[in-house]
């Protein structure tokens, strides 16, 4: 059930792209990010942690090519097998983490 509504709204400036000041109370957040999000991590360890994912993007697109091109390598038949095959285990490994408790080391394990 709705008990009230309060309608506000930040102007941004189509030229300066800067907001437009209001003098009306209740207006809209002028932070675009809520202080409690902001990270509050040193910039070397963000550096590192960025350097980190983007290995980690590269691995996988690499990955992802290497899979697709042993795919586009094989015959129909063969690829239509594998694919099943993938599809089952998939579906078996999705069913087994289900049925573990959403947290616990019996599922970090399991992972």
């Amino acid at each position: 059930r709705v008990v009230s509504v309060n309608y506000s709204e930040k102007i941004i400036d189509s030229n300066s792209g800067m907001q437009v000041p209001t003098t009306e109370t209740g207006a809209a957040p002028s932070r675009e990010i809520m202080v409690e999000q902001q990270d509050s991590t040193p910039p070397v360890q963000q550096q590192q942690q960025q350097q980190q994912t983007n290995r980690m993007h590269v691995a996988v697109s690499s990955l992802q090519q290497e899979i697709r091109q042993e795919l586009l390598d094989m015959t129909e038949m063969e690829r239509n097998a594998k694919l099943e095959e993938a599809r089952v285990t998939t579906e078996t490994f999705l069913q087994q983490a289900a049925a573990l408790p959403p947290q616990g080391p019996e599922r970090i394990q399991f992972l």
